[in-house]
């Protein structure tokens, strides 16, 4: 700041990443299209932003849900996906349904995974989902195996860098858009304290990462990023539907 006023004691330079010849023009293409724009304009622009850690924009316009959707009957199709935890994280399940509002969470700790899938196992056959994911690393593995001799429907999810960022980054611009509807933070704050602290980092090989700040957690919202990803991939793809606010006009668009 020192060096753009006029004084001889200082001087200020910026570079920004366009013109770094070991840049490539794709990895920026790809950068701006799936960051929050602050973000972009802080990292690869040069630009001094209210960025900060903020990942997700526009919380507050999306938790709006007030109560849980417990109308079970066919006609919406639900989707889930589970988070497991290990001794001191939570383990938390989420049923979304087709249009992107969540139905239902739920978030456990201090139990044995007999009990958390004995309770997963029951809100999910509730909901009758139409697909979902539970993640295999760590302790998934078998309490993935419990929870699909149940419903059938569920898949592995093997968390890896390259399908988490692409989850998240998905999250990232559905919630900013606003085509999902989750919680309010009344209704379950836990989510909405871990999408307002989700923070990112720059790698040492430019690549964006993800995660909760060091001594939290992003459980509820790894489970939120899977049921999102597993309506996506069965229901976004296959034509016309209605996502948003359903107090705003209703409008239609293709999604894939």
């Amino acid at each position: 700041m020192r060096g753009n006023t006029s004084n001889n004691v200082y001087i200020a330079f910026k570079g920004i990443s366009r013109d770094n010849p070991y840049v490539s023009k794709d990895f920026l293409i790809e950068q701006h299209k799936s960051l929050p724009r602050d973000i972009y304009y802080q990292e690869f622009l040069a630009e001094f932003t209210d960025a900060g850690s903020d990942v997700f924009t526009g919380v507050d316009d999306v938790c709006i849900i007030n109560q849980w959707n417990n109308d079970t009957r066919r006609g919406n199709r639900f989707f889930a996906g589970v988070d497991l935890g290990l001794t001191n994280d939570y383990s938390v399940l989420t049923i979304m349904d087709e249009f992107g509002r969540v139905s239902y969470m739920e978030r456990v700790n201090g139990t044995s995974y007999a009990e958390i899938t004995k309770s997963f196992t029951a809100t999910i056959k509730r909901y009758g989902i139409s697909s979902g994911y539970v993640e295999v690393n760590g302790p998934g593995k078998p309490v993935f195996e419990v929870l699909h001799s149940h419903e059938k429907k569920l898949r592995e999810f093997v968390t890896n860098n390259t399908n988490k960022m692409d989850g998240i980054r998905g999250l990232i611009y559905d919630i900013q858009e606003q085509k999902v509807e989750l919680p309010s933070k009344e209704l379950f704050p836990d989510l909405y304290n871990e999408l307002n602290a989700f923070t990112y980092k720059i790698n040492a090989t430019g690549t964006v990462s993800f995660s909760a700040p060091n001594g939290m957690n992003d459980d509820c919202v790894m489970s939120l990023m899977l049921a999102n990803e597993a309506r996506k991939k069965t229901v976004l793809s296959k034509g016309k539907l209605y996502i948003g606010n359903t107090n705003k006009t209703q409008q239609y668009a293709n999604r894939i």
